[in-house]
């Protein structure tokens, strides 16, 4: 078991893949569909009138947008920067050319130590996805047996 505190309200929580408690995990879920509604109405909003609007923090809404969950209207882009090259976004942490730029630097390095490295094309799903490798037998097809001896 895993043992964390909130970064939010700091009270103990079983650690479960999030870095805040349920209940703020819960309150912030619905503080985003409140962020995502008003900028659905007003996709001009700056940073102040949003967070007044929806009670929002600020750091809460640079992460949404960090993560790709929030994307910026075209005029609204001023308030998110590339991480390298300071050029104004719409999402994520780079822009498209200092992503690709880090990309094929990625795959020189691999190719240099020895390794492969991973195809750039997109998947025919999801776009920005790349394809996952298919699981080949051994770890994926075994079957597990229970401590009682059968088959699960």
């Amino acid at each position: 078991m895993d043992i964390r505190q909130c970064r939010r309200c700091r009270k103990l929580f079983n650690y479960v893949g999030h870095f805040n408690c349920p209940a703020c995990v819960h309150e912030l879920d619905d503080i985003f569909t409140k962020v995502r509604n008003h900028l659905y109405d007003h996709p001009q909003a700056d940073m102040v009138s949003l967070c007044e609007a929806s009670g929002a923090e600020e750091e809460d809404v640079l992460g949404w947008l960090r993560e790709g969950r929030l994307i910026l209207s075209g005029d609204a882009t001023t308030m998110l920067v590339c991480e390298n090259c300071h050029a104004p976004i719409q999402t994520g942490r780079y822009c498209d050319a200092c992503a690709a730029q880090m990309r094929s630097q990625l795959a020189e390095t691999a190719e240099t130590l020895g390794g492969k490295a991973r195809p750039t094309e997109k998947a025919a799903g999801q776009p920005g996805q790349t394809a996952r490798p298919t699981p080949s037998k051994g770890v994926w097809a075994r079957k597990f047996t229970d401590i009682r001896g059968g088959d699960r």
